[in-house]
């Protein structure tokens, strides 16, 4: 009996003995975040949005640069392609203008042109064609009087009588290649009467009978635009004029 025991219990001790075996492996599963891995998360996603801010503004300083330079580029394409097409530009040139008062226009030359008429000996306006005409304005008149009386040698202005309100009368007598010329700028009454001291208008030997031909004309003028009888009240101030140059000379 005891040998049986024996037997069966080498048996028993040689039998293999069952044992529960694992292994790790990493599976893609569903996991739920914690509220410290949600703020975490935002925390994330904020500087994800900040950082994207950056970017695209770089981005947007970038393309703006680049599409300033484009615009340049295509600007100077077109201006080059109608230079071509066209033959011409409009630029800034020194010029001289002459004045057309009759006309009431002036004319703009090129200033070497101008130099090389008056090298050549021949009038700007036969030398050349202007390149601008434009209408004259009030102060082109005025410069005009100042450029074209300037040439005249002893020039003055003479009052005819004294200044009332609006109401004044000049004579302006002046002397070029030993002729006298006059010219008046009558205002009376709303009638108005400006003449250029011009050297192509009639002229005499001497001062004072300049001055007297100058208020002779004055005081027909007033009798035509005023009446015989408005101009008689002129008449003892222009004639005091009369004598106090008669005897003047220059």
């Amino acid at each position: 009996m005891h040998a049986v025991l024996e037997i069966l219990e080498r048996v028993t001790s040689t039998e293999p003995q069952m044992s529960e075996t694992t292994k790790a492996e990493k599976k893609s599963v569903k996991h739920m975040f914690s509220i410290d891995e949600r703020l975490e998360l935002g925390n994330r996603l904020a500087s994800a949005h900040r950082q994207l801010a950056c970017i695209d503004a770089d981005f947007q300083k970038v393309k703006d640069q680049f599409k300033s330079q484009i615009s340049a580029v295509e600007a100077a394409i077109e201006t080059v392609s109608t230079q071509i097409r066209d033959g011409w530009e409009m630029r800034d040139k020194l010029c001289v203008v002459r004045y057309r008062p009759n006309d009431k226009k002036k004319d703009y030359y090129l200033e070497d042109q101008s130099k090389e008429a008056e090298t050549a000996g021949i009038p700007l306006d036969q030398y050349a064609l202007p390149v601008i005409t434009e209408e004259m304005t009030p102060a082109d008149f005025q410069a005009d009087l100042i450029l074209a009386e300037s040439k005249f040698e002893a020039r003055e202005e003479i009052a005819l009588f004294n200044p009332a309100n609006n109401d004044r009368g000049i004579l302006v007598v002046g002397r070029m290649a030993g002729r006298w010329f006059s010219a008046l700028r009558i205002n009376v009454g709303g009638r108005n009467l400006e003449e250029r001291l011009d050297s192509e208008q009639k002229s005499v030997k001497t001062r004072p009978d300049c001055v007297k031909q100058g208020c002779k004309r004055a005081q027909d003028w007033l009798a035509i635009n005023l009446g015989k009888d408005a101009a008689k009240g002129f008449e003892a101030s222009i004639l005091n004029v009369v004598e106090a140059h008669k005897e003047r000379e220059e």
